[in-house]
């Protein structure tokens, strides 16, 4: 069990200090739990590898601190170490929602919700077109998704700079499995904790120090006493008071000691006895054992668990090639002490903190990232073995893939192609094309004057001796004159073939080729996919327009190649539309006078579309 340090308040540190000496013992570093060895040659008493001028105190004998061993008598372990929830499968969600439940997203969509309620209403600051004011509401999909995205975030590799200072913040204790780094429990730091109220009722009326309750308190609340468990602590909690607890409560510890701490006997604390490299004293109080040992310096111990005993490891000192020997305590401390310090390894690969002023967006995000690794941990225990497991970052893409799939109801982003248009949007292929008759000009002889229809009239320099064609329709929004429907069915000439008669048959065969293609594109996809309510006649015109090309095409014989290209494409394009036909509803819409209003509408977007 050890702390997460993230506070720059002195006062804090001050406040659990109990006047240590800057020289004191920290703990073990990286590079010496590397050094251990699990696989022990032999446990020798550690009064054999006493200096022969080691000497007893008056005071630590009064206080029950002898040099004489005893045997150490635990209580058995009685609880097992399993899964209590079953699970229905063995996805990586699933274990994820072990701790982040819908229950807890439901609960962050309401707050979320409710602040930005109460902000949109109580803030008189904000401007009048202030995004809060045009706040929509969080849904749970929409959570998903953004916890899935936090998540990934953590995926993203970042530039690792050393040189930059570490931002401290918030203090978490927590208590890990030592084996896989899994976390059972954790307190935030505030001041006044509730584990001390915890803690309280655990001892009754006994009076501890600070870090006694912390302890007690926290291994209380995760239901870790009274079971035999072995805690192993760094010296920021350890001392005598807390042992001494923790074994009337049948829960017992291991840890490095400072020296200063009350309770200690002199024969470890004081410094007049120098001792020599690989040489240990000990002193045993009833089940508490303490311990110094000089390796590169000295090393206090303390524990409820071990005899006082050393190991011969199986690895030779380098420079006297003898097996190197330490007290069992350290040994097994350094084996099993890395709980915390492998759930912040984790931890720090896929990293989920962001910058953020707020600080319970920082601790939001660092207890997210806890729940990600923790269901890590289980799904690598309880996965099952057939199975392949996934490593850490498959893990987590699991997870956010599996999470915005659940999320069906969420909001796609829509990804806007092109320029904005500036003004007012054109009408045109919008369907607010209708027909009406070309108004007179004052003084006109005919109610309903005509002009050359768009569609079916040559340009001017093509026309030559064909008869122009005018109707009294028009579109009033485009100002474009179009013949009007007979019998629901597009009212069109033949002239695009007519006008193909006058070009080269290279021409004729890339204008028309273009032509079915760029009604194929537009026309083909939408009808296909029911994104727009086509009227049939729409798709019978097009139709009885291509065969006609077909059919004017097809006798130009001066270009074999140039008319078979069209006529391969024109049937193609045939055959397609009149499938699509088959697919399309019959239109429902009112017919005045034998007149559709909704087809001259089509019959505008489509000329323009393909002009």
């Amino acid at each position: 069990m050890a702390d997460i340090d993230w506070s720059d308040d002195e006062q804090i540190n001050e406040f659990f200090n109990d006047g240590d000496s800057e020289d004191d013992f920290e703990g073990f570093g990286p590079e010496d739990l590397v050094d251990i060895n699990r696989n022990i040659l032999a446990n020798l008493p550690i009064f054999d590898f006493s200096p022969e001028n080691e000497r007893d105190f008056p005071e630590d004998l009064g206080n029950g601190w002898l040099r004489r061993d005893s045997d150490v008598i635990n209580a058995p372990f009685t609880r097992e170490s399993k899964l209590n929830n079953v699970m229905q499968s063995n996805e990586p969600l699933d274990f994820l929602k072990l701790f982040i439940t819908d229950d807890f997203i439901n609960e962050l969509v309401f707050q979320t919700n409710k602040f930005a309620e109460v902000k949109a209403n109580d803030d008189e600051s904000l401007k009048e077109n202030s995004r809060i004011k045009k706040w929509q509401l969080v849904t749970l999909d929409e959570m998903k998704v953004f916890l899935s995205l936090v998540i990934a975030m953590g995926l993203v590799k970042k530039i690792y700079n050393p040189a930059k200072p570490t931002k401290f913040g918030i203090k978490l204790y927590q208590v890990c499995e030592a084996s896989s780094g899994y976390c059972i429990g954790f307190d935030v730091y505030t001041g006044c904790s509730q584990i001390g109220e915890q803690a309280d009722l655990v001892l009754g009326e006994n009076k501890c120090n600070t870090t006694t309750k912390v302890v007690i308190g926290l291994l209380s609340r995760c239901g870790l006493l009274d079971n035999g468990h072995h805690v192993y602590m760094d010296n920021y909690y350890v001392s005598p008071e807390l042992f001494t607890e923790l074994e009337v409560l049948n829960t017992y510890a291991c840890g490095t000691l400072r020296k200063n701490r009350l309770g200690v006997p002199d024969a470890i604390k004081k410094t007049s006895l120098k001792l020599k490299r690989g040489e240990v004293i000990f002193r045993r109080k009833e089940g508490l054992l303490a311990v110094k040992f000089h390796d590169k310096r000295d090393v206090h111990m303390l524990s409820t668990i071990h005899p006082a005993t050393v190991s011969v490891l199986n690895k030779n000192d380098r420079r006297t090639n003898n097996p190197i020997v330490k007290p069992t305590s350290v040994v097994d401390y350094c084996s099993f002490m890395g709980g915390v310090d492998l759930s912040d390894q984790i931890n720090q690969y896929y990293s989920c903190l962001r910058k953020t002023s707020k600080w319970y967006k920082k601790l939001f995000f660092y207890l997210l990232n806890l729940f990600v690794i923790n269901s890590f941990i289980l799904y690598k225990k309880y996965a099952p073995v057939n199975k392949t497991r996934k490593e850490h970052n498959i893990f987590r893409t699991s997870v956010v893939n599996a999470l915005i799939q659940e999320a069906v109801s969420a909001p796609r982003p829509q990804i806007e192609m092109g320029r904005k248009i500036l003004g007012e949007k054109p009408t045109r292929l919008l369907d607010r094309h209708f027909p009406n008759h070309i108004p007179a000009k004052g003084g006109a002889k005919r109610a309903h004057p005509t002009r050359d229809c768009v569609a079916c009239n040559y340009k001017k320099s093509l026309r030559q001796a064909c008869k122009r064609k005018q109707t009294t329709f028009w579109c009033p929004t485009c100002k474009v004159a179009l013949f009007l429907l007979k019998d629901g069915q597009l009212w069109l000439c033949e002239s695009q073939a007519r006008q193909a008669v006058l070009l080269s048959p290279d021409d004729v065969a890339n204008e028309a080729i273009t032509l079915l293609k760029d009604i194929f594109t537009n026309l083909g996809p939408r009808l296909q996919q029911n994104q727009v309510d086509i009227h049939d006649g729409l798709i019978q015109s097009c139709v009885d327009r291509l065969k006609a090309l077909y059919d004017t095409v097809s006798v130009l014989e001066k270009d074999k190649d140039s008319t078979n290209r069209v006529m391969q494409e024109t049937s193609r394009m045939v055959r397609v539309l009149t499938v699509l036909k088959e697919y399309v509803a019959e239109c429902d819409e009112a017919y005045t006078d034998e007149r559709s209003i909704l087809p001259l509408s089509r019959a505008c977007d489509s000329y323009c579309s393909i002009s």
